[in-house]
């Protein structure tokens, strides 16, 4: 992601898409987050990206252990955290690999 200001950030998909992230803390609902990552998760292949931005967005808002736990989402932990490495530039098959000794 590329950061154009203190709390906002863009995100090029691989389709060349170009979506305008939100950076600021504090600012959702968990219930608005779960709608946000859900809608975003539905929408294109561009969606992924951004659904993943939007799960580490909630984690940094509400932690990661309550995002993991407590929000109503259309997918599994395990895919949550997929999304949150192919958000962050990892490969998912990373995190389905799990850590590297």
């Amino acid at each position: 992601m590329e950061n154009i200001g203190p709390t906002i950030g863009v995100v090029k998909s691989c389709l060349d898409e170009i979506a305008i992230v939100d950076r600021r803390s504090n600012t959702r609902s968990p219930k608005e987050w779960s709608q946000i990552i859900s809608t975003s998760w539905q929408d294109t292949t561009a969606g992924i990206f951004v659904a993943g931005n939007h799960v580490l967005e909630a984690c940094d808002q509400l932690g990661k252990q309550y995002v993991l736990t407590n929000l109503k989402l259309p997918f599994s932990k395990q895919t949550a955290e997929r999304l949150m490495a192919i958000a962050g530039g990892r490969r998912a098959t990373e995190v389905a690999a799990g850590p590297r000794d």
